[in-house]
């Protein structure tokens, strides 16, 4: 460690500066070391000024601030330094890099007196227990003691900040009171140690169901919220919520105890319609939560009349869903894959279709939002199985093993489980007719964990086909390290075709993807000649759309396999368009 015994410092003498417990540096005008008193090694340790620690930015170089940013501009002369405001005397600077001890100082900067040497003089004192003093009183402040979420006081700033985050974006903002349902009967049945640690995992499960930028909080007992920011319609939070309130309806393990029959009711008001501060949009949101619980609990409301308006009508809906399933209203048709080379049956894609009795036949796409917002959608998974099973089995007893790839209205996590009547019909399927089944995974599946999701679906027996916005997500090395059987082109991208560059060049590599991994690639939507002519031209050889067929029933799927038959032996020896350029006009 530099000492110098024999320098005069005007600022004190050099036995006094030794003898304090605060580290003190001195520094030369250009910057170099000058001196370092014992207190100063002890803390930085003696090797560091030997090992050549020598100039003030190597040693600040140590530092950041208190919100952990590195210190800025650190190569510029002590002079700057020394008039640099985030380096003024009494600044916060927080060691990096000293392992789980985390220390804090408080910094003394300044210049030295004697204008004949110049220079500076550093000293730091250790305040790490009084900043430990303070993070703990700042949390016991914001935080809740019991489940680490943020409290009242912190919620409503997150809320502000989220407000005036929106209002400048031009989005929008809900917030979720939610209350559990049947909490008070644990605490009276198992005791109150058993509810707080229900409460914790109540906590951990609404954490899971948030984005980053979102928050969850607790106001106390058995009240929790949540805020959804960053959204451009009222029911982007919709999904969320509604899973939200699943999971938190799963029975719950509590030591020795499995707790059933907790669930929560929801009241959700919406920034900017229900209100623009923290207080006015948390008493509209606790008001809706009443409502929610008036109506029968275990669902949520919104504020506003339009919105009940809305969420009656769905529960109309789902009755509708619910009676017309047990009437048996609901019936997969097929839609064909072209081959187009070999002007072949490929395989077919499986939609639900609806034989509503007023409003006659409702194609999947009707059925899509209406299933997926309802309790419904699994049981509607099971239907599709069951049906694409049997007509599975059947084509399999007829030597013919066309694969099927099915749509589902659920979202999965995994582990996928299956209900026990599905596993049963499962159990009496030939392996052939499992297999040929193929379910199509879909953006939310990435986003929640594709490979363990497909590997689920796979020990099932089935096959995996990612749709058109899955495959668009998923880089080159996520596809080569997760194989599946089916990559897809959606409609929105064929539609470009001919209009739209960007998309063509997106098209053609999808492509490439496919050929160079082995996975076959069907490209949906083709409705004409010069599409499908296009696409076999860029190598495209599945193909899917109103030119070669629409979804219809598996006998009308009979007949047209055999037209198609036919129509392939008129087209041999046809080399001025492809095989199946045909195929939409004569089958």
């Amino acid at each position: 460690m530099a000492t110098e015994s024999s320098i005069n410092i005007p600022v004190l003498p050099i036995d006094v500066l030794q003898s304090m417990a605060e580290a003190v540096v001195l520094w030369h005008a250009d910057g170099t070391l000058r001196f370092a008193n014992a207190a100063a090694g002890q803390l930085f340790g003696d090797a560091a000024f030997a090992a050549g620690v020598t100039r003030v930015n190597e040693l600040l170089a140590t530092f950041s601030d208190r919100d952990g940013n590195p210190l800025p501009n650190l190569d510029a002369p002590l002079s700057d330094l020394l008039n640099n405001p985030r380096l003024a005397n009494g600044v916060l600077l927080h060691e990096t890099g000293s392992g789980a001890q985390e220390r804090w100082f408080e910094l003394g900067f300044t210049a030295l007196a004697d204008p004949a040497s110049g220079g500076a003089v550093m000293s730091f004192t250790d305040v790490s227990s009084l900043q430990q003093r303070c993070d703990q009183m700042a949390r016991i402040a914001n935080y809740d003691a019991l489940t680490g979420l943020p409290n009242r006081a912190l919620l409503n700033d997150r809320i502000a900040v989220a407000l005036a985050h929106n209002r400048r974006a031009d989005t929008q903002v809900a917030i979720c009171f939610i209350d559990l349902d049947a909490f008070k009967a644990v605490n009276d049945r198992f005791g109150h140690d058993t509810g707080d640690e229900l409460l914790k995992q109540v906590a951990a499960r609404l954490r899971v169901e948030i984005r980053d930028d979102d928050t969850v909080a607790r106001l106390g007992g058995d009240e929790f919220v949540v805020v959804f920011s960053d959204l451009h319609n009222r029911w982007d939070c919709e999904p969320a919520i509604k899973r939200t309130m699943h999971y938190l309806a799963e029975p719950y393990r509590v030591g020795k105890h499995r707790i059933d029959g907790i669930s929560a009711s929801i009241g959700v008001s919406l920034f900017p319609l229900d209100g623009d501060d923290p207080e006015t949009l948390l008493r509209q949101a606790d008001s809706a939560m009443y409502a929610a619980k008036r109506a029968g609990k275990n669902r949520y409301r919104w504020v506003s009349r339009d919105h009940d308006s809305r969420l009656e009508a769905q529960e109309q809906t789902q009755v509708e869903l619910a009676e017309g399933l047990q009437r048996g209203e609901f019936h997969l048709r097929y839609q064909p894959v072209i081959d187009y080379e070999s002007c072949r049956l490929a395989a077919v894609e499986a939609g639900l279709c609806w034989q509503h009795p007023i409003l006659g036949a409702l194609p999947p796409a009707h059925l899509l939002p209406l299933v997926g917002e309802s309790d419904l959608a699994l049981a509607f998974d099971a239907h599709v199985f069951e049906q694409a099973l049997q007509q599975s089995a059947a084509w399999h007893r007829e030597h013919s093993s066309t694969p099927i790839t099915i749509n589902l209205f659920a979202q999965y996590q995994p582990p996928v489980d299956l209900p026990d009547r599905l596993r049963t019909l499962l159990a009496g399927c030939a392996t052939e007719s499992v297999r040929a089944l193929r379910i199509t995974l879909s953006a939310h599946d990435v986003r929640q964990d594709l490979a363990a999701i497909s590997e689920a679906w796979r020990s099932f027996g089935f096959g995996c086909a990612l749709d058109g916005p899955a495959t668009q997500q998923l880089n080159m090395m996520q596809l080569l390290h997760h194989p599946f059987d089916v990559m897809t082109i959606d409609r929105f991208s064929v539609a470009a075709i001919g209009n739209d560059a960007g998309t063509e060049k997106l098209v053609e590599a999808t492509l490439a993807v496919g050929r160079a991994l082995g996975t076959d690639v069907i490209v949906q939507g083709v409705e004409s000649t010069e599409q499908a002519d296009w696409l076999h031209a860029h190598g495209c050889r599945l193909m899917q759309g109103g030119l070669f067929g629409k979804p219809m029933d598996a006998s009308t799927l009979a007949e047209w396999k055999v037209a198609l038959g036919a129509e392939a032996e008129s087209l041999k020896g046809d080399h001025q368009h492809g095989p199946c350029t045909a195929a939409g006009t004569g089958v």
